[in-house]
């Protein structure tokens, strides 16, 4: 059986940081998406008190505007080690 080389990666540590960080915050926008659509799950939630509705309103509208501000990446220098 012939196998390909393995690819050489050729990233560099800064590079890899970068990666590592951008990664980072896309997950940070992936995770305000989420909080927000399970608070409309909750708010719709027929189980759920109206005090649990009124948080998970207004949880759902700060999750909104957090997504919206992380749709920008200030890309900071990545620190010498």
């Amino acid at each position: 059986m012939i196998t390909k080389p393995k690819r050489k990666l050729t990233e560099t540590e800064d590079q890899r940081l970068r990666r590592m960080a951008v990664w980072r915050h896309n997950a940070f926008f992936g995770h305000a998406a989420m909080m927000g659509r399970n608070a409309i799950n909750i708010a719709e939630a027929s189980t759920s008190s109206p005090e649990a509705k009124a948080l998970a309103i207004r949880i759902q509208e700060l999750s909104s505007d957090l997504a919206e501000a992380l749709k920008t990446r200030i890309d900071s220098p990545i620190p010498a080690s």
